[in-house]
């Protein structure tokens, strides 16, 4: 059976269209009604690409309209390209006083092109995807893509962090605000899949304020199937960073208190 790449790609493309530094980075272009439509026709396709990607193996027909569907992908990632570029330029000119003068000064007689040009773009391949789900080949039936979650990890890399770093200030204020009473307390993190959420979870892990403020700090990745007795072995790991081996139960529990008391 053929792996569903396409259908994975499209799927992390509709994520990304939902980040909030896309939606400020559109609405700054003035695109964000094409983004939308771009959004839209991505969903009318991802429905019948898994069925397209277990059909392409002995079907020329479908695999031809899966290669057209690959070169717009490409076309797409060039696009996240472009964005994350003027988003670190915004953050850039937000951090300094002088380079928002200089990028103003070069850019507003441009700005008005520069906007018509993306707009155009971003039309053009939603254009295209609109005359690829039309004509998409026969009997392709509807499926639903199901991916495992990778395990996450306490590791932020630079790329993501941009249009992050407001909601791991968010999260912060919360954690490090004196006036909690509460001994234990749980801060949610919620959305659908492709938002968002580890990064700025990830952000708040890393950051030099929470790491002086917690005596201690553990990050587990808990699936959706879990065994509380490994969940536990994984906490203590992550406290104490050496291996368990052998252990019960109530020994297990008695070193993981052991461990958090106090902290």
């Amino acid at each position: 059976m053929a792996e569903p790449i396409c259908s994975i790609v499209a799927e992390g493309i509709i994520g990304w269209l939902r980040f909030e530094a896309v939606k400020e980075v559109g609405l700054l272009w003035g695109v964000n009604n094409e983004l939308a439509g771009l959004q839209e026709t991505f969903m009318t396709i991802k429905a019948v690409l898994l069925d397209a990607e277990e059909k392409q193996v002995h079907n020329h027909q479908v695999r031809t309209w899966l290669g057209r569907l690959e070169a717009i992908i490409s076309d797409v990632d060039d696009l996240k390209d472009e964005f994350s570029y003027e988003a670190h330029r915004q953050q850039a000119m937000a951090d300094s006083e002088v380079m928002k003068k200089v990028c103003t000064f070069f850019s507003t007689s441009n700005q008005v092109v520069f906007r018509h040009k993306r707009g155009h773009k971003i039309k053009a391949i939603k254009e295209r995807l609109i005359a690829i789900s039309d004509d998409k080949p026969f009997h392709l039936e509807e499926k639903v893509v199901t991916i495992g979650r990778e395990p996450t990890h306490s590791y932020v890399p630079e790329n993501e962090v941009i249009g992050r770093d407001r909601d791991g200030m968010a999260i912060m204020e919360i954690l490090l605000d004196s006036n909690v009473d509460e001994n234990v307390s749980v801060i949610s993190i919620v959305g659908s899949g492709g938002l968002g959420k580890t990064t700025p979870t990830q952000l708040v892990y890393n950051d030099d304020k929470i790491k002086r403020h917690f005596d201690l700090r553990m990050w587990v990745y808990v699936s959706n199937d879990f065994n509380v007795k490994s969940l536990v072995e994984k906490i203590i790991k992550s406290a104490t960073n050496r291996g368990l081996e052998n252990l019960e139960m109530d020994q297990l529990q008695k070193l993981l208190q052991k461990e958090i008391n106090g902290k």
